[in-house]
């Protein structure tokens, strides 16, 4: 039997306004891909505040994050070569 229970966590995206800022329940298993599609944040990234690098989109989540946590969203960027440079 599995006792571990959900935890809230603030997923804060830059930019975006009065809705920068949304709580979130992550449930034991969930993957960085379930609570950015549950957010409607499709193709976002998560990482802590300060980290170096992002959690990947399959990644579980929720051993990684603290009830209470906030992490900030990233939209994806597009890379690639300048034609007016």
């Amino acid at each position: 039997m599995n006792d571990e229970k959900s935890k809230d966590i603030i997923v804060y995206v830059p930019g975006a306004g009065d809705k920068a800022s949304r709580n979130v329940e992550v449930a034991p298993g969930a993957t960085v891909r379930d609570v950015t599609s549950h957010l409607g944040l499709h193709g976002y990234w998560l990482k802590k505040p300060g980290a170096d690098g992002f959690f990947g989109a399959d990644e579980p989540i929720y051993g990684a994050i603290k009830d209470g946590e906030k992490l900030e969203a990233s939209s994806p960027a597009e890379v690639g070569q300048c034609d007016e440079c």
